[in-house]
């Protein structure tokens, strides 16, 4: 399986978006994505992890977010989506850098 993004839902334990929230792909480059991730729910917050990659084989190398870009060395990245809210990430990484990880 070969993907750019993968989605986790810690709260439930399990893969995937969280209840309520929105994912939309709209720019994809060899080393690059831009995802736009959106929570739905008025009153409650909702918390995820973005993971390069399917199993975890891509690493992010920076984060963008309000026109601002921060280095960012993981392969695995946590978001906290307050209520009603949503917001553009662009992810530059490192494509299959890491051995895949299982879990």
């Amino acid at each position: 399986l070969h993907a750019r993004l993968r989605y986790f839902d810690p709260q439930h334990g399990r893969p995937g978006l969280p209840p309520d929230v929105g994912a939309l792909v709209d720019r994809l480059t060899a080393d690059e994505v831009r995802v736009t991730l959106v929570n739905l729910h008025q009153t409650e917050p909702r918390s995820m992890l973005v993971v390069g990659g399917a199993y975890g084989e891509h690493q992010f190398a920076s984060v963008s977010l309000n026109r601002q870009t921060y280095p960012f060395n993981e392969q695995q990245l946590a978001v906290q989506l307050p209520p009603g809210s949503g917001g553009t990430l662009t992810l530059r990484m490192k494509r299959y850098q890491n051995a895949v990880r299982f879990e």
